[in-house]
């Protein structure tokens, strides 16, 4: 039996051709300066400043004052200008940002409303604290590297700067005798991630510096010219932070254990050394500062036994707390690097919360998750798998996916989201129709092989989507604006079947995040109990792609995430997880990945800042599995499918995958 392919217009690009068509605004102006900046140092670049260092070092400051952030096209009141000086404190961001720009709707067909719900809480202040813990401890703990005998260390007692929302740098330590050179702090206040402090290393002038840096959530290397790394760093507050570069390595010791260790990708000739700190409220201290050379005799740490010193590798603690060897990174991660152990392919995951956990279901869609390669690469076993059977009727009654393929009985055991289509516009069906429950007995037929297929299988582990994506223009089971009701009520009709049939399967009512011009409000789409008072939904859900807008720094994902459209209704994921607690219904992301195509005009490239955030959103509002919660994120499945959103096992996006590699999905 032929394998269907389950996804629409399987040609490269074809489903990003039929969003670009739908589009009916331009893509905004590239660099277009973010509403408020970002630590990251992605949404702004620096400007001129009267402290600008030449390459002997100035003995004034360098750069003090607000870096790294876009200069307005005219005089904002509170923004200070970069020739404010050392003295100047900005006021908050959030007292300054400007309103929100209208007339723009809809991701992914229409347009978007790029406006901030300033009302939500954010990303960060959600999820401080709890982000992945991604400390990095070699085969034991690393002891802080001796200083060049050499070279005198050069101190000072503190920097405790009072500027907000911007980047300031203190006056330079002094100049390192060599290229390799360490700096080290003890630092307090890094509350989440709006509080960081950090070194430029090798600083010689702004278009030649390597600032290494941590917030409360993450590390950062982010070298001047080069692409910004980051991933996350679950840590206490206050601690010794200790930045090294030793050749083309750059390394992030915390408490004197390895967190990090990167390779830069371009020289840096600079040997002055310079504190610095991004803060939203005046709380992050620089205590007992040093810098010196290296001595490449003694202060190079111990490296895993077989690694190519190029290839930094590190290792992660275990899944289970023990430490375990790390895979190094590649542009075309191996399924063999893991060293974690591989578990059956119809085993259930470790990591997956069950009998009262806190956590959710993580997983993927793809061709190597029944066979074990993808837990294999990622270490933390899929709690879920996506796919679909939704190309037509007839499709969508063979259910290939669950008999036959690779999620048959014996070959998975773990839940499955399996999206089967709804109605089928272009074969004349309606909704109007399906209100009045004419496709009943297909979908009679098609539940009756559900069930057969998945057999002696938990039939709470199958989530049906039905109808997914019916906000978008160019689906085959499009919902207009207009057949809300009529949507709701064939739903209602495919619950009623379910009960009759399958009473076990989970039904997913699962949206594109943005609707496209002319098409369904998502808000009127949900029917509530049926006439004997079942519930219809079980999960409401959203897909979800980095792409249009193409988020890159945990400011403008956190922006991201809180999107609404002009109307009101939810566009990003935080949104639609509110909305589906205003439901009573538990939240999950059914496809979504970060656009690794640097190209694309819907944006992409390199994002693992995407990531990092979407792990700590979800990790924050995940909850018990089997008892799940209003508003509770219950399950998210990487769409890990195509070039430019693949991750594993061969990526556009290698920096991006290594960061989702690393973190421990499904995990509270």
């Amino acid at each position: 039996m032929a394998h269907h392919d389950p996804r629409p217009d399987p040609s490269p690009g074809g489903r990003r051709a039929r969003r670009e068509a739908e589009r009916a605004t331009p893509t905004p102006p590239a660099g277009q300066p973010s509403l408020r900046p970002s630590p990251s140092g992605a949404d702004g670049a620096d400007r001129p400043s009267p402290y600008a260092a030449t390459a002997d070092g100035p003995s004034s400051p360098y750069e003090t004052g607000p870096i790294d952030v876009p200069t307005p096209a005219s005089s904002t009141p509170g923004r200070p200008t970069p020739d404010a000086g050392p003295a100047a404190t900005p006021t908050s961001r959030r007292a300054v940002r400007p309103a929100g720009r209208g007339g723009l709707t809809g991701r992914v067909a229409g347009t978007l409303d790029r406006r901030r719900n300033t009302r939500a809480l954010t990303v960060r202040q959600k999820a401080a604290g709890i982000t992945a813990t991604a400390a990095m401890v070699l085969t034991g703990a690393v002891a802080a590297a001796n200083t060049s005998s050499a070279e005198s260390p050069m101190t000072r007692l503190a920097f405790v700067p009072t500027g907000t929302y911007a980047w300031y740098n203190d006056l330079s330590l002094g100049k390192t005798d060599s290229l390799d050179q360490y700096a080290q702090a003890t630092v307090s206040g890094l509350v989440d991630a709006d509080h960081n402090a950090g070194f430029f290393l090798r600083y010689s002038d702004r278009s030649s510096r390597v600032r290494v840096a941590v917030s409360g959530t993450v590390w950062k290397i982010e070298p001047a010219g080069g692409t910004p790394l980051a991933g996350a760093f679950k840590h206490n507050p206050g601690g010794t932070l200790r930045a090294e570069i030793q050749g083309q390595t750059v390394r992030i010791l915390w408490n004197g254990e390895l967190v990090t260790a990167q390779p830069l990708q371009r020289e840096y000739t600079g040997h002055a050394v310079v504190a610095t700190v991004w803060q939203s409220t005046k709380t992050v201290q620089m205590t007992a500062l040093e810098a010196s050379s290296l001595d490449a005799a003694t202060d190079a740490p111990p490296m895993a036994t077989g690694t190519d010193p190029a290839t930094p590798s590190t290792t992660w603690p275990g899944r289970h707390g023990r430490p375990s060897p790390s895979p190094s990174t590649s542009a075309s991660p191996s399924p063999s690097a893991s060293a974690t152990p591989s578990p059956s392919a119809s085993a259930e995951p470790s990591h997956a919360a069950s009998g009262g956990a806190r956590g959710w279901l993580s997983g993927a869609s793809g061709d190597n998750l029944a066979d074990g390669g993808f837990d294999r690469w990622r270490g933390t076993p899929a709690g879920i798998a996506g796919t679909w059977d939704d190309g037509n009727a007839s499709v969508q009654q063979e259910l290939y996916s669950i008999c036959g393929g690779q999620y048959s009985s014996g070959k998975w055991n773990r839940a499955l989201d399996i999206a089967v289509g709804g109605i089928f516009l272009n074969q004349g069906d309606s909704w109007s129709a399906a209100a009045s429950g004419a496709y009943n007995a297909r979908w009679r037929t098609m539940l009756a092989k559900a069930k057969q297929c998945w057999g002696s299988r938990d039939p709470s582990k199958l989530f049906i989507r039905f109808a997914h994506e019916m906000n978008l223009s160019s689906s085959d089971w499009g919902v207009k604006a207009g057949q809300e009701d009529d949507f709701a009520r064939a739903f209602t009709q495919f619950s009623n079947v379910r009960y009759d049939v399958f009473p076990g399967a989970q039904l997913v009512l699962s949206v594109n995040d943005g609707s496209s011009n002319g098409m369904a409000d998502v808000r009127k789409l949900v029917p509530g109990k049926d006439s004997r008072g079942r519930a219809t939904v079980n999960v409401y859900g959203a897909d979800s792609y980095n792409m249009w807008p193409h988020c890159t720094s945990e400011s403008s994902c956190e922006k991201k995430f809180n999107e609404t459209a002009d109307n009101g209704a939810p566009v990003g994921i935080e949104k639609h997880r509110e909305f589906a607690e205003s439901k009573g219904l538990p939240f999950s992301v059914n496809e979504y990945s970060n656009n690794g195509d640097s190209g694309d005009a819907d944006g992409g490239g390199e994002s693992p800042a995407f990531f990092t955030a979407f792990y700590a959103w979800a990790r924050s509002h995940s909850g018990d599995v089997d008892n799940p919660r209003a508003g509770q994120f219950l399950y998210d499945c990487l769409f890990n499918m195509w070039k430019q959103y693949q991750l594993q096992p061969s990526t556009l996006q290698p920096q991006s995958a290594s960061t989702y590699q690393h973190l421990a999905w499904g995990k509270a």
